[in-house]
C-alpha cells in the first residue's frame, strides 16, 4: 500500500482515494474463522489475509461464504494498524534479525489472528516481544529437540514474525496415521524429557507441552515448539495453556506444569486415543470451572 510523504503534493480540495482493496486469487488466500456472536447467538465469519509484505487485513460477515464472491471478500477487508499487532523493533534491546537468505526455507511464526476482534487490545504486540526474547535466549544455548531460531523478521521497523525452523508434522498428527506405532516411543520421551530439562537447567518452564506442541524431524526426532508461555520460574503469564495438559488454571510460570505435562505425555504414548478421550472431559470439566482466560492466540 501507497504512502504519501509529507512533502508531497497537497490533498486539499482532493477527493479522498479510497483504500487499496487487496488482491485475492482464491479463497485459499484467506484465514477464515466461523465464531457465534455471544449476545444474538448470530452465526459470524472472520476471515483474515496477510500481504507479502506483513500488511494484515480483516474482515467480518455474516453472510455464508458460498453467498460471496471473491470480491465481496476482498472489499470487506480492511487494514489492521501496525501497531495492534507487531511490536516495534527496540533500539536498546540487540535480536537477532533474520537473513533474507533464508526466506521461503523457514517457518514464520506471526502473531495469533484467530480471535482478532477490532478495537480489542489482547496485548498481542507485548506477546510476540516476550517469545522473541525468550527465542533469543534459547539461540544462546541450543538444545536438539527445541527448534532452531534463526531470527526475527522486521517490516517497517517492527517484528513481523519469529523465523524457526519448518517441519511437516506434529505429534498429534502422527498419532492419527499408522506410522505412530512404529516409531520408539521411549526415545521420543527422553528426547522431549532433555529438552525440557534443558529449559528448566535455564530456569524457564515451557508451560504448555502437548502432542501438538511437538514436531518431527526427517529423522522422527521431536522438536519442542512453542514458546510463547515459555517464562521465567515465577514469573507472571499473560497466556495459558492447553485445556487437559495443565493441572489447573495457573497465572504463573512453574516447573511443575511441565513435570505434569511429561508425565500425562508418557501416558498419552502408551495409548494416545484413550488420553485423548480423558483429555476432553477434563477440558470439558476445566473450561466450566474456569473464570473468563486468555488463551495462546498462536494456535
Amino acid at each position: 500500500m501507497s504512502e504519501v510523504s509529507a512533502d508531497g503534493p497537497s490533498l486539499e480540495g482532493q477527493q479522498k482515494q479510497p483504500a487499496t482493496v487487496p488482491q485475492l486469487t482464491s479463497l485459499d488466500d484467506l484465514i477464515i474463522v466461523h465464531s457465534l456472536d455471544p449476545i444474538t447467538n448470530e452465526l459470524k465469519i472472520n476471515f483474515l489475509f496477510i500481504a507479502e509484505n506483513e500488511e494484515v487485513y480483516y474482515g467480518r460477515t455474516s453472510k455464508a461464504p458460498e453467498d460471496m464472491t471473491l470480491s465481496d471478500f476482498a472489499e470487506a477487508l480492511e487494514r489492521i494498524a501496525d501497531d495492534e499487532l507487531f511490536p516495534e523493533l527496540p533500539k536498546d534491546t540487540p535480536l537477532t534479525i533474520a537473513p533474507r537468505e533464508i526466506e521461503g526455507k523457514v517457518f514464520y511464526k506471526r502473531p495469533g489472528l484467530l480471535q482478532y476482534q477490532p478495537g480489542q487490545d489482547t496485548g498481542t504486540p507485548g506477546l510476540v516481544f516476550s517469545e522473541t526474547l525468550i527465542m533469543e535466549q534459547l539461540s544462546k544455548d541450543p538444545h536438539p529437540n527445541i527448534v532452531r531460531y534463526y531470527g526475527c523478521r522486521v517490516r517497517r521497523g517492527r517484528i513481523v514474525a519469529i523465523c524457526i525452523d519448518k517441519h511437516e508434522e506434529t505429534l498429534g498428527q502422527l498419532a492419527l496415521t499408522e506410522k505412530f506405532a512404529s516409531i520408539d516411543h521411549e526415545s521420543l520421551f527422553k528426547s522431549v524429557h532433555s529438552a525440557v530439562e534443558h529449559l528448566h537447567g535455564m530456569g524457564l518452564a515451557h508451560n504448555d507441552i502437548n502432542p501438538d506442541n511437538i514436531l518431527l524431524d526427517n529423522d522422527q526426532n521431536p522438536v519442542l515448539i512453542d514458546f510463547g508461555s515459555c517464562q521465567p520460574f515465577g514469573k507472571r503469564l499473560q497466556t495459558l495453556g492447553t485445556p487437559g495438559w495443565t493441572d489447573g488454571v495457573f497465572w504463573t510460570s512453574e516447573k511443575q506444569h511441565d513435570i505434569f505435562a511429561l508425565n500425562k505425555l508418557r501416558d498419552w504414548l502408551k495409548d494416545p486415543h484413550e488420553a485423548e478421550e480423558l483429555t476432553e472431559k477434563l477440558e470439558i470439566a476445566d473450561n466450566s470451572a474456569s473464570p473468563a482466560r486468555k488463551w495462546n492466540f498462536d494456535r
